[in-house]
């Protein structure tokens, strides 16, 4: 006889892959939608004369986008239940600094300006995965809202102060 008996029904939290990326989907779509609705508090301006809502628009209507399509393409892959994943284990971290990082660009562009706003997004975004020194992930952070600054003043060209202590 056995020393441990294995219980006959077990609590085991599991979420197949695709009902995680349907999840995921649905929660990137709530995010998009949520800034697209915040972003009507703000002037939209025109294609020439852009307004500060004019691009987080852009953006919102991207994020719903790209929910969309991680729902349609889990719904068209069959996951199999060896491909499960533990819901203790999903780490929402990630998705709480993402939006960490969204809510502080929001804050800090009417204040600080257009740089530290990309900066700070772009920083939480890089803490929100855990790979690399924070050194290598300031520099690419750096690199980033250099690149992002450059797009908004000579594509773009959008009215956005560029330091807002200035």
């Amino acid at each position: 006889m056995p020393l441990h008996r294995p219980r006959e029904r077990e609590f085991d939290m599991k979420l197949s892959s695709k009902t995680g990326d349907i999840a995921g989907g649905v929660i990137t779509i709530g995010i998009g939608v949520f800034f697209l609705i915040y972003s009507f508090s703000y002037s939209a301006g025109e294609l020439v004369r852009m307004g500060p809502a004019y691009f987080p628009r852009i953006i919102a209507i991207a994020v719903i986008g790209l929910g969309i399509v991680v729902i349609a393409t889990a719904r068209k892959s069959a996951q199999s239940d060896d491909d499960a994943v533990r819901l203790i284990s999903l780490d929402l971290s990630s998705a709480v600094k993402l939006a960490a990082g969204l809510a502080a660009f929001a804050a800090i562009i009417e204040v600080f300006g257009f740089v530290p706003a990309v900066f700070v997004a772009a920083l939480a975004a890089s803490l929100a995965r855990g790979e690399g020194s924070l050194l290598s992930k300031l520099v690419i952070c750096a690199a980033i809202t250099a690149a992002v600054t450059v797009l908004n003043v000579l594509v773009f060209r959008a009215p956005v102060p560029l330091i807002g202590w200035f």
